[in-house]
């Protein structure tokens, strides 16, 4: 873990800053995540902009929060570089399992170099006040996430959805190549840029495939959102793999394209349902929609991993062999991925899509990272225990 009494650099003069009241009129620092925050304004400030430091980092505004920590946007005063700035709460500077998960994010993020995977820089601990500051730098992506896109526009065209695909797909891939298993696909997790680059986000609950993670489960417990976990994640987190990142994606399509999840309901609900329902054909949902991308949504959500397709590399393979996306030139940087002809083919006889009822999802912007609450579980022989679900 690193040092916790990190020095503080000497300040050198900043040029551009913006103001804390920007977007958040005199926000704090909340590293207690509950009572006696540390206001920004009790630390460290620039000479020139009056901005609050964090070691080499000029804080400009605030981006968000969620249940495992806060982020800013800052500044690198010396590479004068824009970056987002993940603290953990201090409520959780104690917690080993937390610092553990914190850390655990800060090396899968970091092993992972893609043009659609978020970018880490760096990494460590300040000391506030007396405390622990656990942080984590990345780079400050400009556009919105697709939870953001969905509340804006509504439902996603097929074409816009191929295009996510294909380019999550390669970063899947990637990561999986590398041992990654990110373990939280979903809308919110996931950032298409001011030039159509999809991002993915948030790798706090990856683990590397076939190891251990550094930290351990409770009993019971079940890791992920449950909107658009797979049926072996929501049995046992460990049981997670590649091809659960593909039952998510799949799921995440399902939501990009109709404006809500799979399935509704409370959470055992929602679980009891990726685990033994169907889900709806996209074409019985939406009307427009191509039957080949159907197929390609039903290859993702299959119930059992073995019926899946089995990698991201074959969902690209599937993507190509049904003509919904042309083979990806070396000429073609992220976001560029040319994207077959897509026509609404009404099925005769395909499929046995399943209608189900629907709820709405709200998004909540950010996604920081876990939230705990109490719910329920199903075991395997089908019986209801009491959980931690994270997400």
């Amino acid at each position: 873990m690193p040092d916790e009494n990190t020095p503080q650099s000497k300040r050198p003069q900043v040029t551009r800053a913006l103001s804390l009241n920007e977007e958040d009129d005199g926000f704090e620092l909340d590293l207690s995540a509950a009572e006696s925050p540390v206001s920004l304004n009790a630390l460290e400030k620039d000479r020139r902009s009056d901005l609050p430091i964090l070691g080499e980092y000029l804080i400009e505004g605030k981006l968000g929060a969620g249940g495992m920590g806060q982020v800013f946007r800052a500044r690198h005063r010396t590479m004068d570089r824009e970056v987002a700035l993940k603290i953990l709460p201090r409520s959780m500077s104690q917690d080993t399992v937390a610092i553990d998960r914190f850390y655990s994010e800060v090396r899968a993020t970091a092993r992972l170099m893609h043009p659609n995977i978020v970018t880490a820089f760096d990494a460590g601990c300040f000391n506030v006040q007396g405390t622990p500051v656990h942080y984590l730098v990345m780079e400050l992506i400009k556009g919105d996430l697709l939870s953001d896109r969905m509340a804006q526009t509504g439902p996603l065209s097929t074409q816009q959805v191929v295009d996510i695909l294909a380019q999550a797909a390669s970063a899947l891939e990637y990561a999986h190549s590398q041992g990654i298993v990110h373990r939280d696909i979903k809308p919110s997790n996931m950032m298409l840029t001011t030039q159509g680059v999809l991002k993915i986000l948030d790798f706090g609950l990856a683990v590397l495939h076939d190891h251990a993670p550094t930290f351990s489960y409770g009993k019971s417990q079940i890791v992920g959102t449950v909107e658009f976990m797979a049926p072996e994640q929501i049995n046992a987190p460990q049981n997670a793999d590649p091809r659960s990142d593909l039952y998510s994606l799949g799921a995440t399509i399902f939501y990009l394209l109709t404006g809500r999840p799979m399935f509704e309901g409370e959470v055992v609900q929602t679980a009891l349902a990726h685990v033994h329902r169907k889900p709806p054909a996209l074409y019985e949902v939406r009307s427009d929609i191509d039957i080949r991308l159907d197929a390609v949504f039903q290859s993702l959500v299959a119930k059992n991993p073995d019926e899946r397709l089995q990698s991201a590399a074959e969902l690209t393979e599937k993507l190509i062999e049904l003509n919904l996306l042309e083979r990806k030139s070396t000429s073609l940087s992220a976001g560029e991925t040319k994207i077959g002809k897509l026509a609404p083919i009404r099925p005769t006889n395909f499929g046995n899509g399943q209608s189900t009822s629907q709820r709405s999802y709200a998004a909540i912007g950010i996604d920081l990272g876990m939230i705990h609450s109490r719910v329920s579980y199903i075991n395997p022989e089908h019986k209801i225990e009491e959980v931690l679900v994270d997400g």
